[in-house]
This record gives structure tokens, C-alpha cells and sequence, in this order.
């Protein structure tokens, strides 16, 4: 009940900083015009030095590079199933809700939800594999979500970006420092160490503050926000609990999996939707009910699989 219990209490406090960022968006304290700005420092300096602080903080074991593996296969493997279900599902919608829909049952929000959960359920261990998997999913984002969102905007340097962006440079860091065993000075790793705790109330007070700004009222009473929302935050969790039963040996490594794939619709959804011309209120409404609905089918998810492991 301890995993489930963290899952929970974790999940709630993420929801209460989404709503403390839409109330200093409601109080005037943070502007929308702010956000750009906010995103640039989560995204280039905060989440890069949280992934790079777990691998600093990792012991290297034989046990954890096979399990590095595992991880990468398993965030493939949803991925594609993710979007094969996506693909199915919608394939009736109009084309600009599709791409939409698709984009936020493909992508969840596995770096800034995700990675404090895994923080709570396993420490630093459950961070580093968290940036393994956060290495896969942007692959398929700078790859496959760049298509599916603007397919002009797919060119041959798509898979550069989809290498170097900040946490894939500070995964590749990191696992200088992992394999090597090599410590940056002390007065370094603690300043790494705080500059990344920041990542989670920043993000989620960011996605409080999009959410405000885009008023998102009627979301309950739309069809294709609950379709989209039912998938995300149930089918590919269920399709995850079935993978990790199967093919997962390691109960805490199963366990963070399954936190990465039961999260909410991903936060750059919205950015991406904005910057490439399309529907950014269906993504800010399908973003704001997978979060509130993840207070209870994440931890939901997690005790069926603590049930049964």
C-alpha cells in the first residue's frame, strides 16, 4: 500500500501547483507573456540538471545497465503502441483534432509528472531511469510529433533535433559520469541538486498558468476531450500493466514504468500546438483533464499492478 500511497500523495500535491499557477495567473503575479520565458528556463537549464544531478548520485551496478535496456525497449514499445491504438481510434475525427487527440495519447507527461514520482518511489534510482525513457520519447516527439503536427516541418534535420536538445546532452553527461564514477566538486553537484527540485513546481505552475490563460471552461462536456482523455489515462496504462507483469522482472522498475506511462497528456502539447497552427485549446483541455483524472487512475494503476506483481 506504501507505493500506492506515495503515487497518490505525490500526484495530489503535482495537481495542487497547477492550481496555485492558475491562481497567479487569476491574481495577475505571472503574465502569459511570462511563460515563454519560464519554459525556456525549465526546459534548458532546471529538467537537463534534475536527469543530470540522478546519474551523478547513482552508483554504477551491472543490474542498473541491463535495467537501462529494459527501459528503452519498454518506452519504444509503448510508444509505438500508443500511436498504433491513437491511429485506430481517431482515424474518423477531423484531421485537425486528430493530430491533436493523437499527440496527446502518444506523448504523456513523463519528465515533469513523471519524474518526481519516480523520485518519491525510488530516489535517484528512479530519476535515471526516468531520463532513459525521457530519451525515447523525444526520439518519437522531435520525429514522429513534429510530423504528425506539421508535416512541412519534418526535414531532414529532424533527427539532429531530435538528438540534441538539453536532455539528451544531459543524459549523454551523464552517463559519462555514471560509467566512469567520476564526482564533479562537491560545491557543483549540490548546486545541481537544487536548480533541478525546482523542476516539478515550475512545471506544474507553468501548465496552471497555460491553462488559466487559455480558459479551458466546457472541457467536461466535450466528447472528444473525454475519448482522448479515457485513453491516455486508461487504455495505455492498462496496455503498460500488461507489459510490465510480462516482461518486467524488477517490481521497482516496473512499478516506475508504469508511473511514466500512466501520466497525463504531455505539457508540449500545447506548446506544439500553438506553434504549429493548431487547435491549442483541444490540447489545453485534454491536458487539464488528464491531470485532474491522474489524482486517481496513476495511483489507481499502480495499486492493480501492486495487486497482482
Amino acid at each position: 500500500m506504501d507505493l500506492v500511497r506515495i503515487t497518490f500523495e505525490q500526484t495530489l500535491i503535482l495537481a495542487l501547483y497547477v492550481l496555485l499557477g492558475a491562481a497567479l495567473f487569476r491574481w495577475k503575479l505571472i503574465r502569459e507573456e511570462g511563460v515563454p520565458s519560464m519554459t525556456n528556463l525549465l526546459l534548458y537549464l532546471v529538467n537537463p540538471l534534475l536527469i543530470l544531478d540522478s546519474f551523478i548520485t547513482t552508483a554504477y551496478e551491472t543490474r542498473l545497465v541491463r535495467s537501462m535496456l529494459v527501459v528503452a525497449i519498454f518506452a519504444t514499445v509503448i510508444h509505438l503502441l500508443s500511436i498504433l491504438v491513437a491511429s485506430l481510434l481517431f482515424r474518423r475525427q477531423q484531421e485537425s483534432h486528430r493530430k491533436v487527440m493523437t499527440f496527446c495519447v502518444v506523448f504523456s507527461n513523463c519528465g515533469f509528472f513523471g519524474l518526481p514520482l519516480l523520485h518519491a518511489i525510488a530516489g535517484s534510482e528512479g530519476v535515471f531511469y526516468g531520463a532513459i525513457y525521457i530519451a525515447v520519447f523525444k526520439l518519437f516527439n522531435w520525429t514522429y510529433g513534429v510530423a504528425l503536427m506539421d508535416p512541412a516541418a519534418q526535414k531532414a534535420g529532424g533527427l539532429v533535433k531530435a538528438l540534441v536538445n538539453p536532455n539528451t546532452v544531459s543524459i549523454l553527461i551523464g552517463l559519462a559520469f555514471f560509467f566512469t564514477q567520476w564526482k564533479p566538486p562537491q560545491i557543483l553537484a549540490s548546486t545541481f541538486h537544487s536548480i533541478g527540485m525546482m523542476n516539478s513546481p515550475l512545471a506544474m505552475i507553468i501548465l496552471g498558468v497555460q491553462i488559466s490563460a487559455q480558459g479551458v471552461s466546457g472541457f467536461l462536456s466535450s466528447p472528444r476531450v473525454w475519448l482522448t482523455s479515457l485513453t491516455r489515462m486508461l487504455l495505455i496504462p492498462v496496455l503498460a500493466l500488461g507489459l510490465a507483469l510480462l516482461c518486467v522482472k524488477d517490481r521497482t522498475l516496473a512499478a516506475c514504468l508504469l508511473c511514466l506511462s500512466a501520466a497525463p497528456a504531455a505539457v508540449i502539447a500545447v506548446l506544439f500546438a500553438g506553434k504549429y497552427g493548431q487547435d491549442v485549446r483541444l490540447s489545453a483541455q485534454i491536458v487539464t483533464l488528464t491531470t485532474l483524472l491522474s489524482i486517481l487512475t496513476t495511483p489507481g494503476i499502480i495499486g492493480v499492478f501492486n495487486s497482482l506483481a
